[in-house]
């Protein structure tokens, strides 16, 4: 089982995988190929592998990642926290993810990281998440009065009634800030 790291063009995807390598940091330029690293983390008195594979964050490639979410342990998602054109972009990635059949049958796990959250412009973290559910359920409600069979969700996201709320997503999702 792998950890997948998705998001955003340039949200920081390629550096992550290195720093947790422990390969250092790199200078990166936008992937054009999913990049993979292997490496050993202590847990509970011995030391398990963790395969990580970082997905490139162009919307033409997103499909080369959903086909991995099968094999998935969970999904890191990164954001560029100065972003804001492309949060809205990545919260119709998210609505994908969350409706995709193999994150909605095995309760995949997806952490967000608020990446860049030190610079001048960066929204906070309860910013983020505003705009992201306010972008989901934006999307639940265009997607859900489409004519069946066109584009149409495998699944509905979050609770009838209900404004949509990350905490309705089929896994659990953790928000956090990073630099």
């Amino acid at each position: 089982q792998q950890v997948l790291i998705l998001g955003q063009c340039g949200s920081g995807k390629t550096t992550l995988l290195h720093q947790l390598a422990g390969t250092g940091p790199v200078q990166t330029v936008s992937s054009l190929k999913p990049n993979k690293s292997t490496w050993m983390v202590p847990v509970a008195g011995s030391t398990k592998m963790v395969d990580a594979v970082d997905f490139p964050g162009h919307s033409r490639l997103r499909m080369l990642a959903h086909a991995k979410l099968a094999e998935a342990r969970c999904v890191v998602y990164m954001l560029d926290s100065q972003d804001r054109a492309g949060l809205k972009e990545a919260a119709e990635h998210m609505y994908e993810l969350f409706t995709h059949e193999d994150v909605v049958r095995r309760r995949i796990s997806i952490l967000i990281v608020c990446n860049k959250a030190d610079a001048p412009m960066a929204k906070a973290p309860r910013d983020v998440i505003a705009l992201l559910e306010r972008e989901i359920e934006r999307m639940r409600k265009s997607r859900g009065a489409v004519l069946a069979g066109q584009d149409e969700a495998a699944s509905y996201l979050g609770i009838e009634g209900q404004p949509f709320k990350l905490e309705h997503a089929p896994g659990s999702v953790t928000v956090v800030p990073a630099s």
